[in-house]
């Protein structure tokens, strides 16, 4: 194909992912199931004209982990942290730890029921479908309780997190024993201290940059850190999540060391400066993955009766999870927060990732997209439900 096509092609997307994202604020419809709708109906115009299909299947994997890195990093860079939300904080790791395992054993059982195939089998396929995607939730909150909000960014940061951790943890060992938890806790505490130390020494790093260019070296540092973790398979998501905590509540921050060697005169215009670029990059990166995700969907297979049966076990699964969990443990207060549990990004991602002697036959894209829309149209419903609409200014 000619590069100037090429060119205006990616231009012309860009500039209707800008536009749908613009139609989603004012209907109030996260923008992900616009650019969903658009990648399948491209799909359907290039089918009806005999268009050469593309094969995005290694494309996907890497705009998902680049976006998926973006978006904790971009809802990181939002909250603020304080001892009055150490609360808050703990509870959400909890409801996201629970609710993944969970889910993760319900499913299992579902999956087993629809293939008869072994109860390990079972749960690896069921984990892309047990974990929330904070690409869809931390935009779609915005407008929410302070409370609430917070709790479905932590929450959902977290669930991506451990659900990488877990992910791993299932490939690496086919038979659990008791050793493989003892070298599980002990990856946990070096993946929590490595993330500490790394977080300062690259707030030292952007205090000492003069170059003009530094903050896409910082992203690109990120970015290697979380493949070297992938290496390991240690879940180097976290981070990201720390470093971005770091960068938003600095101030706060107030010993003889860290204000000489980190704490900089310039501090607080260059972390505006990387919020925007991170939401514009984070932006640039979901446009491309929605849609060719979207394009490589089959929608007719979508609505053929196995899935919807299939499908619909799935998603009473996760919602059966998520309502039992919260009203048990809750306190009381599950509103709108039970709602929100959508599937996306890190699903699609993780899916891509079961190696093929694994991957169930039947668990397959189609029920991948019914998951995805089901929980997402859940999640619409549960918002506007609560006296609140969601605000999509920023993609889903």
């Amino acid at each position: 194909m000619d590069v100037y096509v090429v060119l205006t092609i990616v231009s012309i997307l860009i500039m209707l992912s800008y536009l749908l994202d613009l139609i989603a604020h004012k209907i109030n419809v996260p923008s992900v199931m616009l650019l969903l709708a658009t990648g399948i109906g491209i799909r359907q115009v290039g089918d009806y004209f005999n268009w050469q299909v593309f094969n995005f299947d290694t494309i996907i994997p890497i705009l998902g982990t680049m976006g998926l890195i973006l978006i904790v990093f971009e809802g990181a860079l939002d909250l603020e942290i304080s001892r009055k939300k150490i609360k808050l904080t703990a509870w959400a790791f909890i409801s996201a730890l629970c609710i993944l395992i969970f889910t993760n054993i319900v499913l299992a059982y579902i999956f087993q029921l629809i293939t008869i195939e072994s109860f390990y089998k079972c749960m690896i396929n069921a984990l892309p479908f047990s974990v929330i995607s904070s690409a869809i939730a931390i935009p779609s909150v915005t407008k929410l309780k302070e409370e609430s909000k917070e709790f479905i960014i932590f929450e959902s940061s977290f669930s991506d997190i451990l659900g990488i951790i877990l992910f791993n943890f299932l490939i690496s060992n086919s038979h659990l024993q008791f050793n493989s938890f003892l070298k599980l806790g002990a990856d946990m505490v070096l993946l929590i201290i490595l993330a500490g130390v790394c977080s300062v020494i690259l707030v030292f790093i952007l205090s000492r940059l003069k170059h003009k260019i530094k903050f896409f070296l910082i992203i690109a540092i990120l970015i290697f850190v979380f493949s070297i973790g992938k290496v390991f398979h240690l879940s180097t998501l976290l981070i990201i999540l720390v470093f971005g905590l770091l960068l938003k509540n600095i101030h706060k921050f107030n010993f003889g060391y860290f204000n000489k060697y980190v704490k900089y005169s310039n501090y607080h215009s260059d972390f505006k400066r990387m919020q925007q670029i991170s939401y514009e990059s984070a932006f640039l990166l979901k446009t491309f993955f929605f849609l060719i995700f979207g394009y490589i969907i089959d929608i007719n297979a979508v609505f053929q009766k196995e899935i919807f049966i299939n499908g619909g076990l799935i998603f009473l699964g996760i919602v059966f999870c998520r309502v039992v969990f919260l009203w048990l443990f809750g306190g009381g207060k599950i509103f709108p927060e039970v709602f929100i549990s959508p599937r996306g990004l890190i699903t699609v991602l993780l899916y891509f990732l079961i190696p093929a002697e694994i991957k169930l036959p039947e668990v397959n894209m189609a029920i991948l997209m019914f998951v995805i829309l089901s929980t997402n149209i859940t999640m619409i419903l549960g918002i506007l439900g609560s006296g609140r609409k969601p605000k999509v200014e920023e993609m889903d």
